[in-house]
């Protein structure tokens, strides 16, 4: 690779990283994917002069990128408010790799080779262990624990004799080592 791809690698994974980072930040997630599509926006603007403009017959495609990408963002969006972002983002992003090789693969008879077709896999297999890394542990949204909730206790000066598990957490509280 020459000078100017790496660091044009690099650096589209720090702004990426820097959008993630963000992304995860910001609680509104429509406020944060509109800044973050409204500076790429501002990033092209400022490109454009720079650049011819694309031909006639791409017009049409660029089009469905851009509404495809719409979706995506409002799927995105919709799984961040369903999971953690921190499992759901990386799940997505992943996936798209999958998607399009399998679809280059069908449709335009791209099939990857040996190194490719490896990288893919391993892909696979991180996004299946972050999916399943994000299940240890937790239980489904809105079931409630097998345990009820512990009763909260008054002060003890207002407290009346029928609060036994009040009483009995104080006691407890008191022998314990300190």
């Amino acid at each position: 690779m020459t000078p100017v791809v790496v660091a044009a690698v690099l650096l589209a994974a720090v702004t990426h990283a820097g959008w993630n980072a963000l992304a995860h930040r910001i609680t509104d997630k429509l406020a944060a994917f509109t800044l973050i599509a409204g500076v790429g926006l501002l990033v092209g603007l400022a490109m454009a002069p720079f650049t011819a403009a694309p031909a006639a017959p791409a017009w049409p495609y660029l089009a469905g990128s851009a509404a495809l990408h719409v979706v995506y963002f409002a799927l995105l969006m919709t799984s961040s408010r369903l999971g953690d972002f921190g499992q759901v983002h990386p799940l997505a992003r992943g996936t798209a790799a999958l998607l399009v090789t399998v679809l280059a693969a069908v449709l335009a008879h791209e099939v990857p080779g040996g190194w490719a077709a490896a990288g893919v896999a391993v892909s696979c297999a991180g996004l299946t262990g972050v999916a399943l890394w994000g299940l240890r542990g937790r239980r489904p949204r809105g079931r409630r624990s097998a345990r009820p909730a512990r009763p909260a206790c008054p002060s003890p000066r207002t407290r009346s004799s029928t609060d036994s598990a009040c009483a009995w957490r104080d006691r407890r509280s008191d022998r314990s080592p300190g």
